[in-house]
């Protein structure tokens, strides 16, 4: 015969708390353990994030003077765009993650050994790079265990991928440049070539020699357009010196590097998982020693 549970007021309340109060305090103490078991089970490392923004303007390249001109004799070929799109796969690619480990630590750049690619495979799941090609904006993301870690890498992620640029625009320069002083080479052997045969015109016109006067006009004309030629790509050429030199001022910080003041993934502290699982401890031993005799009274009551 079971004995039935009474509760009239809160003495009674209070009195049944204190008769059961082991049986309350093994069932709270046992998910206060599993709470704090949950929260080192939860627990992960904090980690600090670090932000910059750079304006790269190396589209604008192509919107130089001199290129037009030089266009329009059909001399040179479009200079290569390095779209923004492709910023994130070159700062993720292996040639790129080799400039941001410490060169002590790399033995050779095209022979890694497995623990160096380990390394660097590892180091893209630290930094994201995203761009806005309508305002020409690179963005660097970084996250790492602590917050100076977090902000040097992102200043080494955003000098390397400038050098990157500065580089890889200084090539296409050099190619350019290259190109246009053989067009200068080719351009001044006829412009001496049309220079002997005005000379050899002019010399047999002071002989009183018969001479054809639409090809002495011809021959001028030529002559001329061809000094026109030269003096506008050896002007396309010196802009293309003067812009090689200058390709740093291309690109501009817009929000420099901040060494980050807290992580981003603040955890939960021991203490509230204590409250939590103590809190539900307490619940549930309060079901156990008052809820659940007071349901079994009233079936036995109605039985």
């Amino acid at each position: 015969m079971s004995t039935q549970l009474q509760i009239n007021n809160l003495t009674d309340f209070i009195s049944v708390l204190i008769q059961k109060k082991k049986i309350i305090l093994f069932t709270v103490g046992i998910f206060i353990i599993i709470g704090i078991g949950t929260f080192f089970k939860m627990k992960t490392p904090p980690y600090y994030s670090a932000h910059c923004s750079t304006l790269v303007l190396f589209n604008n390249i192509n919107n130089d003077k001199g290129l037009v001109i030089q266009n329009n004799f059909g001399l040179d070929k479009k200079e290569n765009i390095l779209p923004l799109r492709l910023y994130p796969q070159i700062a993720h690619s292996i040639p790129f993650l080799v400039q941001l480990i410490d060169s002590n630590s790399i033995t050779d750049s095209t022979l890694l050994r497995s623990e160096e690619l380990e390394n660097i495979i590892q180091l893209k799941s630290h930094f994201n790079i995203s761009v806005d090609e309508a305002n020409q904006t690179v963005f660097i993301e970084t996250n790492m265990p602590t917050p100076m870690e977090a902000a040097r890498l992102a200043l080494k992620v955003q000098q390397t991928l400038c050098n990157y640029l500065i580089n890889w625009y200084s090539k296409q320069q050099e190619l350019a440049i290259v190109l246009l002083q053989n067009n200068i080479n080719e351009v001044l052997e006829k412009i001496i070539q049309k220079q002997q045969e005005l000379q050899r015109l002019n010399l047999l016109k002071t002989k009183q020699h018969s001479i054809s006067t639409p090809d002495l006009i011809r021959l001028e004309t030529e002559y001329q357009t061809l000094n026109t030629l030269n003096t506008t790509l050896t002007k396309q050429l010196q802009q293309k010196k003067l812009t090689q030199q200058n390709l740093s001022t291309y690109i501009t910080t817009i929000d420099p590097v901040v060494i980050p003041n807290s992580p981003v993934n603040s955890s939960r502290s021991v203490t509230f998982y204590i409250a939590v699982f103590g809190l539900l401890g307490l619940l549930v031993s309060l079901y156990i020693v008052i809820i659940h005799p007071i349901i079994n009274s009233w079936s036995n009551k109605n039985e």
